[in-house]
C-alpha cells in the first residue's frame, strides 16, 4: 500500500529496460500487475500482430486493473498534412513522423495507424473491459495523440479472441454502409 513498483519491459537496451524482450512475449506471470502503460508502442506491429499484442499486454493485468495506452492519431497527422500542402501552415515533420515513424533506427516504423473511433472499436471488441475512455491531445491544433484509460473485468483465456485487426475493420465497415443495397428482384413463376 502507498507504494509503485514500475517495471519496464522493452526491446531496446537503450532505453534501460529492468527486462530486454519482446513486447509480443512478456517474461511476467498472468494478472501481476495492477497498471499497464504503452506509449507509442503498438503502431509499430502489423495489422496481423495488433490483437496478439494487447492480449499479451492484458495477460500481465490483474482484473481490475488499469490498461493505459497512447498511439498517434493519424487523423490529426493528415489534416495538418493536408493543411501544409495547402500552404495553410508551415512544412513541419512532426505529423510525418506520426504516420510513418521517425525510421532513425532500425524498429522506428510503423506498420499501422489508429483514429481515435478505431482504437476505441478495437477495444470494445477486446471484451474485457468496463469504462473505455478515448481522448487526444498534443497542442494547438496538433491532435497526433489518441490515449486510452480501461479498466480490467475479466481475463481472457490463450485462445480467446483469434479476431484479427482486418476483421474488426470489416466489421466496422459494414456497420458503415450508408448506401442502400438494391434490392434483388424475385422470379415469380407465373
Amino acid at each position: 500500500p502507498g507504494r509503485v513498483k514500475v517495471v519496464k519491459f522493452d526491446s531496446d537496451e537503450a532505453a534501460n529496460p529492468d527486462f530486454r524482450c519482446d513486447v509480443r512475449r512478456l517474461p511476467a506471470e498472468d494478472k501481476s500487475f495492477d497498471v499497464v502503460f504503452s506509449r507509442h508502442v503498438l503502431e509499430h506491429f502489423g495489422r496481423g500482430e495488433v490483437v496478439k499484442v494487447l492480449k499479451e499486454w492484458t495477460r500481465i493485468l490483474r482484473v481490475g486493473g488499469e490498461f493505459r495506452m497512447s498511439v498517434p492519431n493519424i487523423l490529426g497527422a493528415m489534416q495538418d498534412i493536408i493543411l501544409m500542402e495547402g500552404e495553410q501552415i508551415p512544412i513541419d515533420p512532426y505529423p510525418f513522423w506520426q504516420l510513418y515513424g521517425r525510421q532513425a533506427e532500425k524498429d522506428d516504423f510503423h506498420f499501422n495507424g489508429f483514429t481515435p473511433r478505431r482504437i476505441e472499436l478495437l477495444m470494445k471488441r477486446l471484451g474485457i473491459f468496463k469504462d473505455i475512455e478515448v481522448t487526444i491531445e498534443g497542442g494547438p491544433r496538433k491532435d497526433y495523440n489518441v490515449h486510452v484509460k480501461a479498466t480490467k473485468v475479466k481475463h481472457l483465456s490463450p485462445m480467446a479472441l483469434t479476431t484479427s485487426w482486418d476483421e474488426i475493420s470489416e466489421m466496422e465497415s459494414a456497420k458503415d454502409e450508408t448506401v442502400t443495397k438494391p434490392k434483388r428482384k424475385r422470379k415469380v413463376k407465373v
